[in-house]
């Protein structure tokens, strides 16, 4: 049987609406960017949607967003999938469309704390170059195409590997994004400065850093 999107997105979505792709002014096509909005009870959008991972509590979902243009997708889709295998994490990943980009889903037991998400996506991001941190590093507009969902080029992201029910069993607790935080930084990856908030006034040495 043919995956439904719409239906699907219905079932998983964290909130009541769905942000959907403009329309190009004059090729007829659909652009990248998702500036209106769709309500999940009403009909189909026309074009591509991206479902919010988050809603007011925290992320309900973990989607690492593995961009073509950005380096090798696939390569970085199948090394972190053996990560989360490792870590018995439950994963789905996605063909998103015919450029061959990823997207590897994790569905959380819990609202899960932004900062987190952002710390994973952070660490992620310095050993997997494809990734897109956008998504999991802005809880109020952050969204991702679900599988099923329709391609601005053409065709639908399309199941690789796992199973949907990943998605819908939604198993994944926070002790486990603590395993992967963990498994990140040993395997290597750069953890980023803790932003230094800069206080009016506040003297700097030579080299232009704050000090007390």
């Amino acid at each position: 049987t043919t995956l439904d999107g719409w239906e699907l997105t219905r079932t998983l979505s964290p909130r009541d609406t769905v942000r959907v792709a403009l329309a190009e002014d004059l090729s007829g096509g659909w652009s990248n960017l998702y500036g209106a909005t769709a309500e999940l009870d009403g009909p189909r959008p026309a074009g591509p949607w991206a479902m919010y991972l988050a809603d007011v509590d925290g992320y309900r979902y973990l989607c690492f967003d593995l961009d073509a243009g950005s380096g090798n997708a696939a390569y970085d889709a199948g090394k972190l999938s053996l990560w989360l295998d490792e870590l018995n994490i439950e994963h789905l990943t996605a063909i998103s469309g015919p450029s061959g980009g990823r997207h590897l889903w994790i569905a959380l037991a819990d609202a899960t704390d932004p900062q987190l998400i952002r710390e994973i996506a952070d660490l992620a991001g310095s050993l997997l170059p494809s990734l897109d941190k956008s998504p999991l590093t802005n809880p109020a507009t952050g969204c991702v195409r679900p599988p099923g969902t329709p391609h601005r080029a053409g065709g639908v992201s399309e199941l690789e590997r796992g199973s949907l029910e990943t998605l819908t069993r939604a198993a994944t607790t926070v002790d486990y994004l603590a395993l992967l935080r963990s498994f990140l930084v040993d395997a290597g990856a750069t953890e980023p400065a803790a932003p230094v908030s800069i206080i009016r006034g506040m003297a700097r040495d030579d080299a232009g850093h704050p000090y007390l």
